[in-house]
């Protein structure tokens, strides 16, 4: 159902399927009602609302934050579809929209990162690592090249929110995670200046569609001692080598690559601030971190995995289990476990990884088995014990781990 917005005095609502081909549509909508008619409460009816992809919801959470910073009033009323609504709370955009009436989502699973937003550099560095953190624990077998690069492109992206968008509440970022096909998004928003204002001022005369294109060639920037201007071209490589997609909405213009088609659109209506959605596909090794080059140079940076859990040797990598799970009672919470201490055997093949169960007085039998058990089947006894190995565990916790490997070795 295509989407429509309707206003019944100071509410607005949004009806059908919301994509990014709407989101300035209900921007306008919202100014209208505030600036053109002075309302000074708002109430976002999503009532009738089919489906709402993440790039709109979190391009309309920057901007409803500052209308609340300008004495505006703003509540949401959820998707009359009970897993839409659920998604709306978990996703936190009923949380960042109306705050008054929806709690911060506790969301503690690895499909996807909730809406998460920074205003610094320390609360950028959270977003990232949890970001990194969900994409290790979820998609089985991904290259460690793979996961550097859409690190470095995530926080690139958000990262020029802090530097140049001079945006006085930060940004938003959220991860979307496709597991069964190896697809990753992630969008970020702000509601500063925009990059046509913000480049306006290097090229004078050039208009915002001019000025988008020009946002994603290499070493393009304002200021050259702010940055070297390749976070968005960088993204962009990325994205195509995977087949991946990349949507920019800035001022008066949006950019799309999707498909080896790059297209950049006039619009009648701006966007203040900036949207970025990029789309890239994990399933190819290697190829997001191959394409991660400038001039004829590949670059490589360190990344979450080696600042995380490599020694300083680099011999052998540290995996403290109090840190990487808040449970270690249920299959459930043993998956993303098993998923991410398998990628780190599989990234450092001939380095043993240092499972240390200290402060860890139990663990349930399922639980065991699901990371041990599981482990030791897909990596055969050989492999296992040369790329495993346990510390600090208490002799209860040895006898469930150990029953847990004899029990799969037994069923084989």
């Amino acid at each position: 159902m295509t989407c429509r917005i309707e206003t019944h005095g100071n509410r607005a609502l949004v009806i059908g399927a919301f994509t990014l081909a709407d989101l300035r549509k209900v921007t306008a909508c919202l100014y209208s009602l505030t600036a053109k008619l002075g309302y000074k409460d708002l109430e976002l009816d999503f009532g009738r609302c089919t489906s709402a992809a993440p790039g709109p919801m979190v391009g309309l959470c920057s901007q409803v934050v500052t209308l609340r910073a300008s004495k505006i009033d703003v509540t949401l009323t959820l998707p009359a579809d009970p897993r839409i609504a659920r998604y709306f709370v978990g996703a936190n955009w009923a949380f960042y929209i109306d705050p008054t009436h929806f709690k911060r989502s506790g969301y503690r699973g690895f499909t996807h990162v909730p809406a998460i937003q920074f205003t610094d550099q320390e609360g950028l560095g959270t977003a990232i690592n949890r970001i990194v953190d969900a994409l290790l624990s979820s998609i089985p077998g991904i290259d460690r090249a793979d996961l550097t690069a859409i690190e470095w492109s995530t926080n690139e992206i958000a990262d020029n929110v802090l530097v140049h968008s001079e945006s006085t509440f930060g940004g938003f970022a959220q991860l979307n995670l496709f597991r069964a096909r190896k697809k990753v998004e992630f969008c970020v928003a702000d509601a500063g200046i925009g990059i046509p204002n913000t480049l306006r001022q290097r090229f004078p005369d050039y208009e915002d569609i001019e000025l988008l294109e020009e946002a994603v060639k290499e070493g393009v920037t304002r200021d050259p001692t702010l940055g070297q201007g390749n976070g968005l071209f960088g993204t962009f490589q990325v994205a195509r080598a995977s087949d991946g997609y990349l949507q920019i909405l800035s001022g008066y213009a949006t950019l799309s690559y999707e498909r080896n088609s790059l297209r950049i659109t006039r619009e009648k209506i701006p966007y203040n601030g900036t949207l970025v959605v990029a789309g890239m596909d994990a399933s190819n090794p290697a190829a997001l971190g191959d394409a991660l080059r400038f001039g004829e140079i590949r670059y490589d940076p360190i990344g979450y995995v080696g600042v995380r859990y490599e020694d300083n040797a680099g011999d052998e990598l540290i995996f403290r289990m109090r840190e990487e799970t808040i449970s270690c009672g249920s299959r459930v919470a043993g998956t993303p476990v098993r998923t991410k201490l398998a990628n780190l055997v599989q990234m450092h093949r001939g380095r043993r990884v240092i499972v240390d169960m200290d402060q860890v007085p139990l663990v349930s039998s399922s639980f065991a088995d699901e990371v041990f058990g599981k482990l030791f089947i897909s990596l055969g006894p050989v492999g296992f014990i040369g790329a495993i190995e346990l510390r600090g565990v208490t002799p209860t916790v040895q006898a469930l781990i150990d029953r847990a490997i004899m029990q799969r070795s037994q069923a084989i």
